[in-house]
């Protein structure tokens, strides 16, 4: 199948250890302080994504070693599909060493930025990928001290970056060059974006935009990260929504938040960029006899009258179908737990509002041993 999407795909490529995630990371926050649209795709099943960068070591190797998995071929082909349907420019990273039928999602993107460490590994991954068509932009000896060079060479940055280090990352002019050519492509204007997206909006729906919120109610601005959330936003949410019957959530923001405001109105979308655009929640089944093929759930008691639904995907990339839970346990407060897409949380917490006087989402940021949880409902909080 012959990609034609409009929007690129930048490929992350290089062997394991080559700085890719810490790379991915700081290229993320780079556009984002931009406010540039775009969406980071791990196309990788062990778990390793900002979060890992973010939260406390422990926890992060943690969550790391539960969330780990292997490639199958359905991993694959949905990753596959992500790219190829993408809704906005996309950075990719596949992993350190594709085999087989891995291949297909390099092959769905359009450029590359190829970090290595060894010659046999940098022709273990050029060579490929100039068969493919891709286009190069960035090939980068990587290394975790020394001084960056950058040079181009026929439109290509070439040379040593250096510091990606994921415990004391240093950036330099070889990033800085890399973040500008990668911005460049993306440099679709807002304005652009957001009227392509919004055209296929569902009609009669009032649309809420993230930024927009954030700034309408005061949300603090951080100057390397863009806007950055926390609960005690949450408490003005409400006054600034357009009523509590639709809303149709667009734009970048935490999960917390697009599952705390599914939560506050009667019909909730929500625009995925990742997979399906604009879309509602699935529905919620308890003691259902049926199980859900792609995820498992699990109530566990804890203290002060609250239990914790853990969350465990089975593929990293799931589609949205019914969700089939286990019988309600007695308790105040529900903790949500895992690592899942915000259209699934925004089901959970639709769902659970009814059978629980407050709702907490558990975020690995944050906290300084075991993460933190978030409020997204407590009965009476304005929320």
């Amino acid at each position: 199948m012959v990609n034609i999407n409009r929007f690129p795909a930048i490929l992350l490529a290089g062997p394991p250890h080559a700085g890719k995630s810490v790379l991915a990371y700081h290229l993320t926050n780079f556009l984002k302080n931009k406010e540039t649209a775009f969406i980071l795709l791990r196309a990788t099943p062990d778990g390793e994504g900002d979060w890992f960068l973010e939260a406390h070591r422990q926890v992060a190797m943690l969550l790391r070693t539960q969330a780990k998995g292997e490639f199958t071929p359905k991993l694959v082909q949905r990753a596959v599909r992500a790219v190829r349907y993408r809704q906005l420019p996309m950075l990719v990273d596949v992993g350190g060493r594709p085999r087989d039928e891995q291949w297909e999602i390099p092959k769905a993107c359009t450029h590359y930025i190829l970090l290595y460490r060894e010659e046999a590994d940098r022709r273990f991954w050029q060579e490929p990928l100039d068969a493919m068509g891709l286009l190069p932009i960035a090939r980068f000896r990587s290394e975790l001290h020394g001084e960056d060079k950058v040079q181009e060479h026929a439109g290509v940055l070439e040379g040593v970056i250096s510091g990606l280090d994921r415990r004391k990352v240093r950036l330099d002019r070889a990033f800085e060059a890399l973040a500008q050519r990668v911005h460049g492509l993306f440099d679709y204007t807002q304005e652009e974006m957001e009227a392509i997206h919004l055209a296929q909006a569902p009609s009669g729906v009032p649309i809420v935009i993230v930024r927009e919120l954030a700034q309408q109610i005061g949300v603090r601005r951080d100057p390397q990260k863009g806007w950055w959330w926390e609960p005690e936003d949450l408490a003005r949410v409400p006054a600034a929504l357009p009523g509590r019957e639709s809303v149709g959530l667009y734009g970048r923001g935490p999960v917390w938040l697009t599952a705390a405001i599914a939560g506050m109105v009667s019909d909730f979308w929500l625009f995925d960029a990742r997979h399906f655009g604009w879309m509602q929640p699935p529905p919620v089944y308890f003691a259902s006899q049926q199980s859900s093929e792609e995820v498992t759930f699990l109530f566990q008691q804890e203290d002060e009258g609250r239990v914790r639904l853990r969350i465990q995907l089975h593929e990293p990339f799931i589609v949205p179908a019914p969700l089939h839970l286990p019988p309600l346990p007695e308790g105040r407060g529900v903790i949500l737990d895992g690592k899942a897409p915000a259209w699934l949380y925004a089901a959970l917490v639709r769902a659970l509002r009814p059978f629980f006087a407050e709702q907490y989402v558990f975020e690995p940021r944050g906290g300084p041993q075991q993460g933190r949880c978030l409020p997204v409902f407590v009965s009476g909080g304005g929320s």
